[in-house]
Order: C-alpha cells, then sequence, then structure tokens
C-alpha cells in the first residue's frame, strides 16, 4: 500500500466517524469513492459547477462519477495520448476539476490550461493536498477544494478562498 492510499484510508476513516459511511480498505472501493466523493460535492457545492472533469484513470472514474452524481452534474473525461490532450464532449460553462491526488503527470496545469481555453474552471479539486509546487499564479487564481483539511473542506475550500 503506498503512503499516498494510506493517506486516503486516513481521510475515509475520519468521514466514517462522522457520519454512516464504511470505511474500506481498498483504493477500488465503492464505498470508498462513496464517502470521499459524497464529501468533496459537499465542498464543491458552493462553487455551483455543472461538468465535472477527470482524467481518464480508472482509480478516479468512480469518485469522478459520485461527485457528479451529487452536484446533479455532468462527467467529461480528459485524455492524453502521447501529449496530444482531448476531452470526451463539448464542456459546460462552470467546471469543476477533481482526482484524488494532482500527479505530476498527466498533471492539472495542462488539463485547467486546456478547460480553461474552452470553458470557466470554478474549482479545483482534489481528495489530497494540492501539491505545493502550485502557485496561485499557475492557478490562476482559481478557487480550490481539497478533503486533506476537514475543517476547510467543510467550508468549502482549503486556501480560504471563497465561490
Amino acid at each position: 500500500m503506498s503512503t499516498t492510499d494510506e493517506q486516503v484510508f486516513e481521510i475515509a476513516r475520519k468521514l466514517a466517524e462522522q457520519s454512516t459511511w464504511p470505511a474500506d480498505t481498498t483504493r477500488e472501493s465503492p464505498a470508498l469513492a462513496e464517502a470521499v466523493g459524497q464529501s468533496l460535492a459537499t465542498a464543491l457545492r458552493p462553487f455551483t459547477p455543472d461538468t465535472v472533469v477527470l482524467w481518464n484513470e480508472p482509480r478516479t472514474a468512480v469518485l469522478g462519477h459520485v461527485v457528479a452524481r451529487e452536484l446533479g452534474a455532468e462527467v467529461i473525461y480528459a485524455y492524453s495520448d502521447e501529449g496530444i490532450l482531448s476531452l470526451s464532449a463539448t464542456l459546460g460553462a462552470r467546471i469543476a476539476l477533481v482526482d484524488y491526488e494532482w500527479d505530476p503527470y498527466p498533471g492539472l496545469v495542462p488539463l485547467l490550461r486546456m478547460v480553461q481555453a474552452q470553458s470557466t474552471v470554478v474549482v479545483v479539486s482534489s481528495v489530497l493536498p494540492l501539491p505545493p509546487t502550485l502557485t496561485d499564479d499557475t492557478l490562476a487564481g482559481t478557487p480550490t477544494a481539497t478533503l486533506a483539511d476537514l475543517n476547510t473542506a467543510a467550508r468549502g475550500t482549503s486556501r480560504g478562498d471563497t465561490p
């Protein structure tokens, strides 16, 4: 089990202590995606996204589905094929970018730039903290929301941003 998985499980365990959600022990567990996805959707609700965009990766697909379902939003998958970026459908007007964590590749910055060129990104979100290399300049002023800090996630942001 990776350190990242352990961090996700710790967040899920804390959420399970606060509600009736079961805290499973595998990253692929639908119960884990339900627990963190519902909480992430709650944190994103004030930003009123109509579309959830995520990289087309199996580990993130269920999380993105849960977040979108809870928000009543569409899910659009992003693809990176030999450096060429594309989307599975036409974007809505208000976009939330979602992942468990933003890995260096394919990463948040290329996705953010591609989506911002076509629509408005209202929030960048993840279960784990955003990489420390991301600055406000890199994010172009886009608000963020993570579950890593449950107290601020309950308010809907991780950097003190407001929708």
